[in-house]
């Protein structure tokens, strides 16, 4: 497929650069003696937020509901929801996840 034909939104990554910048990441974490839980926002994939534990964060952000169900539908079980929760219908959703 050539590169005009993908559908977008679409995500494109250099893999390992991103493996590298991860692997850097958490190293100067470490380095610090700190935790780390990125925040999704930027990828928004349940993927790359695997990889961001494995290489050593204990978990992930979301701002929002539907991206942390998105998260968790995608293995991720460590979730930090930045924003507040309000309204029972979201309530609800929540205390399922």
């Amino acid at each position: 497929m050539d590169i005009t034909q993908l559908p977008t939104p679409a995500l494109i990554v250099d893999f390992d650069k991103m493996k590298n910048n991860l692997r850097e990441m958490q190293q100067r974490i470490d380095a610090l003696e700190l935790k780390l839980r990125p925040h999704t926002k930027a990828h928004k994939n349940p993927a790359i937020a695997q990889m961001q534990i494995d290489a050593g964060a204990q978990g992930i952000c979301t701002a929002k509901l539907g991206e942390a169900e998105v998260m968790a539908a995608g293995g991720i079980n460590d979730i930090l929801i930045t924003t507040p929760i309000a309204g029972k219908n979201k309530i609800q959703r929540l205390v399922k996840l």
